[in-house]
């Protein structure tokens, strides 16, 4: 997901997951994408695991949570971002160990 002037907004190039071809079919199908990032814009790689977890209720973080995160703070430091993460986990985990 990227962050550019405070607007949030999902970037999916074509590819496939790793592991789940051969290398030559795994390069074939991958699409590049090329963005300028300024100041302040955030670039949030993660993992199926940050949107596929769920907590004790079993609701899924899913892309709403990720969303939530980078829209409702602004971060100066990747760090703040980081430490902001991992606290929004520990929240919808209720406190459970990750």
């Amino acid at each position: 997901m990227i962050k550019q002037n405070n607007v949030v907004r999902s970037v999916a190039p074509k590819g496939i997951a790793l592991g789940l071809a051969s290398p030559a079919i795994f390069n074939n199908n991958l699409e590049d994408y090329v963005t300028r990032l300024n100041h302040l814009d955030v670039c949030f790689l993660y993992s199926d695991g940050l949107t596929e977890m769920h907590n004790l209720q079993n609701t899924e973080f899913g892309y709403k949570g990720i969303m939530d995160i980078l829209n409702n703070n602004n971060f100066q430091k990747a760090q703040d971002l980081i430490d902001n993460t991992f606290g929004e986990i520990s929240i919808f985990k209720n406190d459970q160990k990750l």
